[in-house]
């Protein structure tokens, strides 16, 4: 192996291992960026809770949807096949299309879960409810707790005290001929409503302030979780549930250049073709290389070249008969050996002859061959003798070309 091809692959070798240490050896702090995303594992992710929603629904099937909800019910699905619809965020932002479907989507008897603190002015209207915040949420623990619990206190008569990420969302206003409250918010005694469920045709839509309650870090700490399963047993258990994964405060981020790269699908692909690509390369080179082979000119042909200058020294020294016999005799040989024609006797028959195998015009044959007569019986020719032999015979080579 070549002394340059061992350096390419220690090279390569190297910066694959720098770039796998490097993320490795990152000092990882805590995100708490509010992303509510089933696949993060961090604080204010739905790891756990997307999780575990197998076990809470045992008979469902839990389908995750990336697309908007347009594109997921309109023409696809089957309205009278009963499912629950799951949307969890802090804003619950769906565009007009997908508003209007997913009101249909209820209005045919299935369920729209709905747990975010902000929702579209326009599902509030036709809904009929409005809501009010009292005060933001932060990320740090504050001197004020908030309580959570229900209205039902035959079902749950406990009350779940949060400090860190909540925020004081109620409703100010309710359609009392279609809604049914089923639980508060409650700070210093100020009891709010946060929870509740709309009928909407043969549906109904479950409506829930608290996002933040359901993620990683309430679920796993202290009763919290306790919460979250009740609130999720006012879900009816239908065969499929439909996880909203496009509405979403972070759909995902990825700290480090190479897990970005082997994150999207068409970047890994690159990545793994050029690597692929690299060692193919240095896999060839490692094989020993055909030197540059030299390019040899072809000989040239000279023969015309000394034709030229043997006929030059034979016109300066005035031998007229001698090119012309010279001439005479190469058109014959030519004759014979394309032709295969009998020169001994030049006559008319001879020139019909050549006039069929040639393709040259008869009167142009038989011009030229006279021509050749008369020269050769001359005893002595002229330079235009020579002249015009010479043009008729190029006419001729010419034509037959």
């Amino acid at each position: 192996m070549r002394k340059t091809v061992k350096i390419y692959i220690a090279i390569l070798v190297v910066l694959i291992i720098a770039m796998s240490l490097s993320q490795q050896n990152t000092k990882r702090e805590v995100d708490w960026t509010p992303s509510f995303n089933q696949s993060h594992k961090r604080p204010w992710g739905t790891y756990v809770l997307y999780q575990e929603l197998e076990t809470i629904f045992p008979n469902t099937s839990i389908k995750p949807v990336k697309k908007t909800v347009y594109q997921e019910l309109h023409n696809y699905y089957d309205y009278n096949e009963r499912s629950t619809y799951f949307f969890l965020n802090n804003t619950i932002n769906i565009d007009e299309k997908s508003l209007e479907e997913i009101l249909d989507y209820t209005s045919f008897g299935n369920t729209t879960v709905l747990i975010g603190n902000r929702f579209p002015n326009a599902l509030k209207d036709t809904l009929g409810f409005k809501t009010k915040t009292a005060y933001s949420p932060t990320t740090v623990d504050t001197d004020s707790e908030l309580a959570l619990y229900f209205s039902n206190t035959k079902l749950n008569p406990k009350k779940y005290f949060y400090q860190k990420g909540v925020e004081q969302v109620y409703f100010s206003k309710l359609d009392s001929t279609k809604t049914s409250v089923l639980g508060y918010n409650n700070t210093d005694g100020n009891e709010k409503i946060n929870f509740i469920k709309v009928r909407f045709g043969e549906g109904e839509f479950i409506i829930n302030t608290q996002p933040y309650a359901f993620t990683n870090y309430h679920v796993l700490k202290k009763n919290h979780a306790a919460y979250v399963a009740s609130v999720l047993s006012y879900i009816p258990e239908y065969q499929k549930l439909l996880w909203d994964s496009s509405i979403k405060a972070d759909k995902g981020t990825i700290d480090g250049y190479l897990r970005f790269i082997l994150a999207q699908p068409e970047l890994a692909w690159a990545w793994r073709l050029g690597v692929i690509g690299l060692l193919v390369f240095i896999i060839f080179m490692t094989k020993r290389r055909q030197r540059i082979i030299p390019i040899i000119k072809p000989l040239e042909n000279t023969s015309i070249a000394f034709a030229k200058t043997i006929g030059g020294l034979y016109y300066e020294e005035g031998e007229v008969n001698d090119i012309i016999t010279k001439k005479i005799t190469y058109f014959l040989n030519f004759i014979r050996e394309r032709y295969a024609l009998d020169t001994t006797k030049i006559d008319a028959k001879f020139a019909d002859k050549l006039h069929l195998k040639s393709g040259v015009p008869k009167e142009e044959v038989n011009h030229l061959i006279n021509l050749i007569n008369s020269v050769h019986n001359k005893y002595t020719n002229t330079e235009s003798d020579l002249i015009n032999l010479n043009k008729l015979m190029d006419s001729f080579y010419k034509k037959t070309n």
